[in-house]
């Protein structure tokens, strides 16, 4: 019992000071200043609303199908995600806002999927 409690602040204290933080620091590079507060706002709406289903889910799962609950939960949108960021994010170190911002302008100019982005510049 004791192993388990000392389990849970070790799991809660990594989620709290490392991976959960990660969300709002990629939000908060990779919006210009006057979109900056949406950007937030959509984070933390998709953190605690998966928060939120984890928090129902991971019961009735790990009642029917044990300790392989955490496999569909955690780990593969934990991989599809990482792959998604791997693809997809560029990188941000040194760089000011606006550069960031003109290389995902040019990505979406040259894919194949055209989108309208927003104008970043006003």
């Amino acid at each position: 019992m004791e192993y388990s409690v000392m389990d849970a602040h070790f799991l809660l204290l990594f989620i709290c000071l490392v991976l959960g933080t990660i969300p709002f620091y990629i939000a908060g590079e990779l919006f210009p200043q006057n979109f900056r507060s949406t950007g937030q706002a959509i984070v933390f709406f998709f953190f605690y609303l998966s928060g939120f289903i984890f928090n129902i889910l991971i019961l009735p799962l790990y009642v029917s199908i044990g300790v392989w609950c955490f496999l569909p939960l955690f780990i593969i949108p934990q991989i599809f995600c990482l792959t998604i960021l791997w693809i997809f994010l560029p990188e941000t170190r040194g760089r000011e806002v606006h550069e960031i911002v003109g290389d995902l302008k040019k990505y979406w100019e040259t894919s194949t999927t055209k989108v309208q982005l927003i104008n970043c510049d006003t």
